[in-house]
């Protein structure tokens, strides 16, 4: 169990992980996640795992091929898709989230070798991959600041906030807020 707070009440985040192992040799992860009164408009509830770097390879069944947010997917149908990490990077100007995809099934990183990872949403869930973590991006406030790390950084989620921001247009709408 894990508490989190950026004002020091740690009662804003509750995350509660449940490890099963079942018969099969497969790994079940539970993850609970409480948000405590009086906060909204979170930008992503998830968990971020750093993973080594030979699970390059990277096939996905859900939106796609390119990146999609839940406000944002009209143009993304759901199949089988493949690909690497390093080719879900968007080179925005300014670097930010990026390779995002939404209704995932399951996805699958791995090595050359065949060995890997494979996740499975219950029914579905969301995630992005990609060798910059959000505090790489955010450190950087354009795409020739940013050094690629060796290691996988995927981002599991249950769900993200869509994409509007009012810098540039409306904001999201109320519907794709958390």
């Amino acid at each position: 169990v894990h508490s989190a707070s950026g004002r020091g009440q740690w009662e804003d985040f509750t995350h509660t992980q449940r490890y099963t192992l079942l018969p099969s040799g497969s790994l079940q992860v539970e993850n609970r996640v409480k948000i405590g009164a009086g906060l909204s408009d979170i930008p992503r509830v998830g968990v971020t795992m750093l993973l080594v770097s030979d699970l390059e390879n990277l096939a996905w069944y859900g939106r796609g091929p390119w990146e999609n947010y839940a406000d944002r997917k009209a143009s993304a149908a759901v199949g089988l898709y493949g690909g690497t990490v390093s080719e879900q990077y968007v080179p925005y100007i300014m670097p930010q989230e990026h390779g995002h995809k939404v209704d995932v099934r399951w996805l699958r990183l791995s090595a050359d070798d065949g060995s890997g990872l494979l996740v499975k949403g219950q029914p579905t869930l969301e995630f992005n991959a990609s060798h910059f973590s959000d505090g790489d991006l955010y450190a950087c406030t354009h795409t020739f600041e940013l050094t690629p790390r060796a290691e996988v950084v995927l981002n599991l989620d249950a769900a993200m906030r869509g994409l509007g921001t009012g810098s540039c247009g409306p904001d999201t709408l109320e519907a794709y807020r958390i």
